[in-house]
């Protein structure tokens, strides 16, 4: 295999590692690494791609088998779209492999407004307690409960790198101040406690385990089930110590 070759079987790669770390389904990704191949007469080719590890191997008349491992996974469709975008451009053109890796970069390096995810946060928390009946007061609570656990899980996953450290810790923020909320000013804690913990609820995880059962990706199906029931798990077990701390607080004090 000449050394253009590789160098595209490991753009190939990184490519889809950067979609599976952003949200990616599996069958999405191993679909594209075959394209981005296939588009540059590369026989032989098998990928084979799970939440955890990624891997493509080269069978023509040489054998290499190049793989990496993926440790942090979120959720980012705006960059999930971009390298689609990417993908197309490098099959349908004949741009090259630097052009395409340095595209890349651009794209791994973009950052997310972390003022505008907050405020977001805040507006799913508030609009989901007025959902579940809740009053004003609960609006304005559920929004500030939700800007501030988005805040503690972004801080708390940069520094632990660990998704499920910061779900506890999300959820023991909704737990304690929704319960200290309800003490102060009497609002509803189940209608705070429901809206705060929508931002972190596995829907999209839950999603493309469904889609990877689907498209017959068990292994892939069933690690991204549990993933979800973890998760699930996780925020409900902080905001359960959550409501157990403050209400501690409140029997000394």
């Amino acid at each position: 295999m000449n050394e253009e070759n590789k160098e595209i079987l490991f753009f190939a790669l990184s490519l889809g590692e950067l979609m599976l770390c952003n949200g990616g389904e599996i069958y999405r990704v191993e679909d594209m690494m075959l394209r981005i191949c296939n588009a540059r007469n590369i026989s032989g080719i098998n990928v084979f791609a799970t939440p955890t590890v990624i891997m493509i191997s080269y069978n023509n008349p040489e054998k290499l088998c190049i793989f990496n491992r993926i440790n942090l996974r979120g959720s980012n469709l705006d960059k999930v779209s971009m390298i689609n975008n990417l993908a197309r451009k490098f099959t349908s053109t004949n741009m090259s492999v630097q052009e395409a890796k340095k595209a890349m970069e651009v794209i791994r390096r973009k950052k997310q407004n972390h003022i505008v995810k907050l405020i977001f946060a805040g507006i799913v928390a508030s609009f989901y307690a007025v959902l579940f009946n809740g009053s004003i007061i609960d609006f304005f609570i559920a929004f500030i409960l939700g800007v501030v656990s988005q805040a503690v899980y972004d801080y708390f996953n940069a520094v632990a790198e660990s998704p499920f450290l910061s779900n506890i810790l999300a959820g023991f923020t909704i737990g304690f101040f929704a319960h200290i909320s309800e003490k102060l000013m009497g609002t509803s804690i189940d209608t705070i406690i429901i809206g705060a913990i929508m931002p972190f609820v596995p829907g999209l995880i839950l999603t493309n385990a469904v889609r990877d059962f689907i498209y017959g990706d068990l292994l892939s199906g069933s690690s991204r089930f549990f993933e979800a029931i973890l998760v699930g798990t996780s925020v409900a077990v902080g905001v359960s110590f959550g409501i157990s701390a403050s209400g501690l607080i409140n029997t000394l004090f």
